[in-house]
């Protein structure tokens, strides 16, 4: 899944653990002390590793993690080799190649070189995704994607890219735990983060939506809103869901650390391009309050960890972490500046 924004790390080591060792910090508590409470000495601290064979300063994460339950580790994953490939322009009134054009996309390799020690190797390139559907439709898929199944993904396919093999396709039970659990967890670390200074964690409980994939929302005059509240997060729901859409209705603002993106989209059915859209890239991280957890919430936040947030749920976007664990478990190491408030 995507690295949250509010992740920092530096070059000491290529992956980092869950309890915090040197190298990596989170720094979510930090910026809502500097946002609620106009605190920045966690930020401040948190701008160079502290550990005494390190010191380098700490730059934000990108690409992905790999979270491992039985070892409760976060790991970087490295990127897959890309290239450019040239290709001719096609003209589709003709059918056939477009005289003068020529142009070149990046892609992905079909193997990526590995390091081990000082023997680097190149192996099959190999993507995983999380696969999330209704129950009842699962075992039609399952039946579909069978090991050995060829499938065509990516764009351009029908220039001869995105081939792929599939390897494996299985139901997983959720490892994640409980959204109660998860939210309780975040709350404490946050009401622990306030010794030592002169401010007290105001009434409520924070809930934090991480997302996994880009967002869209609008707003009233269905122009892109960054900048969503409690009652965006199921915009254009199914009346099925007006229950959850109510609740979520309750969360009030409190942060985001949030970054914009530009999706773009082409309809092969129409055969022209879809309307560009403005919406929040995949891990931007919006943190609510709630009065209280309560059922009716719960089964809300349990519905859109299911089927996303926001506009076009049914092409992928919107997927979301409530209170994801990398927040308190890679968290806040290094000590309170002396000059914090």
């Amino acid at each position: 899944m995507p690295v949250p924004l509010t992740v920092r790390s530096c070059k000491f080591k290529p992956g980092f653990r869950a309890d915090g060792q040197h190298g990596v910090e989170d720094v979510l508590v930090a910026a809502l002390h500097f946002a609620l409470h106009d605190d920045g000495g966690g930020l401040s601290d948190a701008r160079q590793c502290r550990h005494p064979e390190c010191t380098h300063v700490l730059k934000a994460m990108s690409n992905f993690t790999r979270y491992n339950p039985e070892a409760n580790t976060w790991h970087k994953q490295g990127a897959s080799d890309t290239r450019m490939q040239a290709h001719v322009g096609l003209d589709r009134r003709r059918r056939g190649a477009a005289s003068g054009i020529l142009y070149a996309r990046e892609v992905l390799s079909e193997q990526t070189t590995t390091n081990h020690g000082d023997s680097p190797a190149l192996h099959p390139t190999t993507m995983q995704a999380h696969v999330a559907i209704p129950e009842a439709h699962a075992t039609t898929l399952s039946d579909a994607l069978t090991p050995g199944t060829i499938l065509r993904i990516g764009g351009d396919r029908s220039r001869g890219l995105g081939r792929c093999t599939v390897e494996h396709f299985d139901t997983v039970s959720a490892r994640m735990p409980a959204i109660r659990d998860r939210i309780e967890d975040f709350n404490a670390a946050w009401k622990a983060s306030f010794e030592g200074t002169n401010h007290q964690p105001k009434d409520g409980v924070l809930v934090v939506l991480t997302l996994e994939t880009p967002a869209l929302f609008v707003d009233a005059m269905l122009r892109p809103n960054l900048a969503p509240d409690g009652a965006d997060l199921l915009q254009a729901a199914q009346p099925s869901a007006s229950e959850a859409a109510e609740a979520l209705e309750a969360l009030a603002p409190v942060h985001q650390i949030a970054r914009p993106v530009s999706v773009h989209g082409w309809n092969g059915l129409a055969r022209f391009p879809h309307a560009s859209a403005q919406g929040l890239q995949a891990g931007s991280v919006l943190v609510f309050r709630a009065h209280n957890i309560d059922e009716p919430l719960l089964r809300a936040l349990e519905h859109i960890e299911t089927h996303g947030i926001g506009l076009q749920r049914h092409l992928g976007y919107g997927r979301t972490r409530v209170c994801l664990p990398l927040h308190t478990d890679v968290h806040e190491h290094t000590a309170r500046s002396a000059t914090a408030r």
